[in-house]
């Protein structure tokens, strides 16, 4: 996938691989020197980095790039990474394949790494099959009822404003580690849920007490490495697997252990895990999931997991948090007005949620925050209530 360069021109972007001797890849590696003093070196770092994140350009390809920063408090390695060749998952796989190549050398030995594992190219062929196969045409149903209007809670938009990342703003919302601590453990005493359910069930109540109404959809986003009806190992695969699809939620509110339940029932009953929506959708293109005007309103949900992980397989590097510039164009359109979107950082949940400033206030936003924050603490108090409970019945 790090070779990958995309055709923009046709009636529909195609990718194609480019020669591993390609001249792109000439400036795949860099070493820039900065000459500031110690008080200056996080401005000419951001200075630095800010045109190398806007440099990329798609036809080209080159849209991997390892710029080695040299300092005169520390040396920098800085990765850069097009969205359309890489995710999160991706990010890991990196992050520890560099670690393990820097350990070898330091101690002197020869750098080999992990086996490769299935290529990229051949989930994309799975996908391709899957839709001239009709391997997914049963769920189309299931797909349609997911996005349907008639049963989704109003939500006041400007018909007329296209949601775009550079009007994006934030309203966060955190635990502290004992909470976040807690909230993780938790969820092992629901039956058939995660923390993915304990999340959404805390933003779907906040939703409720913020907007009213019983039915929101939610856009759940996920690594889409779904490859449990093939033969393939994507566990060091790198390319962009992120996948999308519509949950419906829509229960009435019936305690905190009844919607908790509720909403892993939902998850439970995803076919597939949601794979065929995006091949029926967008590879498939079946003519009743393409948006008849404007798309209903839907949150974006991404939980991106532990990154204290990717922290440990970084050693002997470690993360420096520096401004680095923006991470995307100020014009990318977004699917969506709203997110809710974050991981547990240094053993901390923290979410941010996320909104087209033309759509929402601040203080709507930060209203909508601090509701989800105090359901999700709800969640927390309710199940070590619960746990304690089921622990004096196990004594007595």
């Amino acid at each position: 996938a790090l070779r990958l360069a995309f055709d923009l021109a046709g009636p529909q972007p195609a990718a194609h691989y480019l020669p591993a001797d390609a001249a792109v890849f000439a400036d795949a590696v860099s070493v820039c020197e900065i000459d500031a003093g110690e008080g200056d070196i996080a401005a000419a770092v951001s200075a630095l980095c800010r045109p190398l994140q806007s440099g990329f350009r798609l036809a080209e390809g080159g849209l991997f790039k390892l710029v080695l920063i040299r300092a005169a408090d520390t040396d920098r390695l800085l990765m850069l990474a097009h969205h359309a060749i890489g995710d999160v998952v991706s990010w890991h796989v990196l992050v520890a394949d560099l670690a393990e190549a820097v350990g070898q050398a330091l101690r002197g030995d020869t750098v080999r790494l992990h086996g490769k594992s299935s290529s990229y190219q051949a989930w994309g062929d799975y996908l391709d099959a899957c839709a001239k196969n009709g391997t997914f045409r049963a769920e189309l149903d299931y797909w349609q009822a997911q996005r349907d209007p008639a049963r989704l809670a109003p939500v006041a938009l400007d018909a007329e404003v296209t949601a775009e990342l550079g009007h994006w703003r934030q309203a966060p919302l955190a635990l502290d580690a004992q909470a976040t601590a807690d909230l993780l453990e938790s969820a092992a005493a629901y039956p058939g849920a995660d923390i993915n359910a304990l999340l959404l069930a805390a933003l779907y109540r906040g939703l409720k007490r913020w907007n009213g109404g019983r039915g929101y959809c939610v856009l759940l986003q996920s690594h889409g490495r779904h490859a449990d009806a093939t033969a393939l190992d994507l566990s060091q695969t790198v390319g962009w697997f992120t996948q999308n699809h519509p949950l419906l939620l829509d229960f009435d509110a019936a305690g905190i252990d009844r919607d908790i339940a509720a909403v892993g029932a939902t998850l439970a009953g995803v076919p597939n895990r949601g794979l065929g929506y995006g091949v029926l959708r967008f590879l498939a293109r079946e003519p009743a999931l393409q948006p008849a005007g404007a798309e209903p309103f839907q949150v974006l949900f991404n939980y991106l997991g532990r990154f204290d992980s990717m922290v440990r397989d970084a050693a002997p590097l470690t993360f420096l948090a520096e401004d680095i510039g923006p991470i995307s164009h100020p014009r990318l359109p977004s699917s969506v007005p709203m997110g809710f979107q974050g991981g547990v950082y240094s053993g901390r949940l923290s979410m941010n949620l996320e909104f087209d400033a033309r759509q929402f206030s601040d203080e709507r936003m930060r209203r909508l925050a601090a509701c989800v924050r105090d359901e999700l603490l709800a969640i927390v108090d309710f199940s070590r209530e619960f746990q304690a409970e089921a622990s004096a019945s196990d004594i007595t």
